[in-house]
């Protein structure tokens, strides 16, 4: 299977009445030129690809977020698009020696590095009660690089 790759964009409307742009990846499968987005073209690679039980326990995930940084970053978009490497191996790459367990983050940031080297995921977590994230708040937290005037004090009496 010979994939090659160029970019296209189309205008849709989403359901909100918003406009978006939609990447189009066009590639050449078996001669025949074919427009698709990131989605479809991981979803073709794996056609015909023998996957193993850890690499089609993260397949979902791992397409997901991979579509959502292609996203959010473009150049890591036009990395997946010219690296000439199938998705199928990208996710024998990110589970390869992995033990009884694999943290989610992990998984994310070998799937990124397999298509850009030296790329890196951060992540940052907060705890919400439902409150919004109020209640994690303590007040020296809250106060810190506050001016706190007492006008009592201003007075003598």
């Amino acid at each position: 299977m010979m994939l090659r790759t160029s970019k296209k964009s189309k205008k849709k409307s989403s359901p909100k009445g918003a406009k978006q742009i939609l990447h189009k990846t066009s590639i050449t499968l078996a001669g025949e030129k074919v427009n698709m987005s990131i989605k479809e073209k991981l979803t073709a690679e794996l056609t015909d690809a023998k996957l193993g039980k850890y690499e089609t326990a993260v397949k979902n995930a791992v397409m997901k977020t991979i579509c959502k940084f292609c996203e959010q970053n473009a150049e890591f978009k036009q990395a997946i698009e010219q690296s000439g490497k199938s998705f199928a191996d990208c996710l024998k790459a990110t589970v390869k020696g992995v033990g009884a367990s694999l943290e989610d983050l992990e998984v994310y940031k070998r799937a990124v590095a397999f298509y850009f080297p030296g790329a890196d995921i951060k992540c940052t977590m907060t705890l919400d009660l439902g409150d919004g994230g109020f209640s994690s708040k303590t007040s020296t937290e809250a106060d810190s690089g506050k001016l706190q005037l007492d006008l009592d004090s201003l007075l003598d009496f």
